[in-house]
């Protein structure tokens, strides 16, 4: 997706959300209104946030738990998240949005029903498989289901993580060593125990889910 296409999804959103907010009422937020931002969201996100070929660095947002996808936002609003999957056009977007909006936003994307990622290679699979619910003793590295759930599935703050572009997994769990992704403590315990190629086979797992 070229910058001119984001520029100008962004600006179609900031008039949208412009247009919502006399419409709006102050301790809630209509459907329909919710519907109308997730519209312009899914230039990026994909319809009903399942990606539909877009960017692989751009996360899905199908079933992702509420409280997680609120979080995010809210973060997003603080500046306080600033990965490279998350450029300053989702700080100025964040920034529009109160509170009744993230929660019906987060609220629409969690009653989503996710569509399953591409499979990759079995063997590498297996392996992502195997560090994803065994994690690697030996290396300091917990499974990843004891927060993400035994299929992935995500719970209130953690993220689903089944079906979730492969090129992204990648990119957040080498970024959780960095200063980028502050909150994500014990993400980055994990990830930086983990090798370059066993990043990319648990990634390949996840998002064959």
């Amino acid at each position: 997706m070229t910058k001119a296409i984001l520029r100008n999804a962004a600006a179609a959103l900031i008039f949208g959300l412009a247009s919502v907010t006399s419409i709006a009422q102050p301790r809630a937020v209509s459907s329909g209104a919710v519907e109308r931002i997730t519209h312009i969201c899914s230039s990026c996100h994909g319809v009903g946030g399942n990606g539909d070929g877009q960017s692989p660095l751009t996360p899905k947002l199908a079933g992702q738990p509420a409280p997680y996808l609120a979080q995010q936002l809210r973060n997003l609003r603080a500046q306080k998240r600033a990965d490279s999957s998350a450029p300053g056009y989702m700080w100025s977007i964040s920034a529009l949005l109160d509170e009744p909006m993230i929660e019906g936003l987060a609220d629409y994307y969690a009653a989503q029903t996710p569509v399953r990622g591409k499979a990759g290679d079995p063997a590498l699979m297996e392996q992502g498989r195997i560090i994803f619910t065994q994690g690697i003793p030996a290396n300091g590295v917990i499974a990843c289901a004891a927060c993400h759930g035994r299929n992935a599935e995500g719970d209130s703050v953690f993220p689903r993580l089944a079906g979730q572009n492969g090129d992204y997994i990648v990119r957040q769990l080498q970024e959780f060593v960095t200063k980028l992704r502050p909150h994500a403590i014990m993400s980055g315990r994990v990830a930086k125990n983990l090798t370059t190629d066993e990043v990319r086979a648990v990634a390949a797992y996840l998002q064959s889910k």
